[in-house]
């Protein structure tokens, strides 16, 4: 089965002329359909809330650009926070090595 992922990063064909060849219509019917089913996939994985605030979008591609708006900022400082606390992070003497690798692995 081919993924829907390329209606992420390739636009809309557009709508084909009465006379145009059957592939153009093919190639739209096509995106239509996987465009579907990546914004099913993708409200299937959100919240209610989440839901409720994109059900206006057309394009999948529009939904994980909110998504990546609403949320890009929050994982990229959940990485500084984690690199940080991993340099941080020292043993204090006389606490056993299992303690603090649970700790660090933690």
């Amino acid at each position: 089965m081919t993924t829907p992922r390329f209606v992420l990063t390739q636009p809309r064909p557009p709508t084909p002329a009465i006379d145009a060849p059957d592939r153009d219509f093919v190639a739209l019917e096509r995106w239509d359909n996987y465009n579907l089913s990546a914004m099913c996939y993708i409200r299937a994985s959100m919240s209610n809330v989440l839901q409720k605030q994109h059900e206006e979008h057309q394009t999948a591609r529009q939904i994980m650009d909110n998504l990546e708006e609403m949320f890009g900022e929050q994982t990229i400082q959940a990485k500084t926070d984690a690199i940080k606390g991993l340099m941080n992070c020292r043993q204090k003497v006389g606490t056993p090595i299992k303690e603090h690798m649970m700790k660090v692995m933690a």
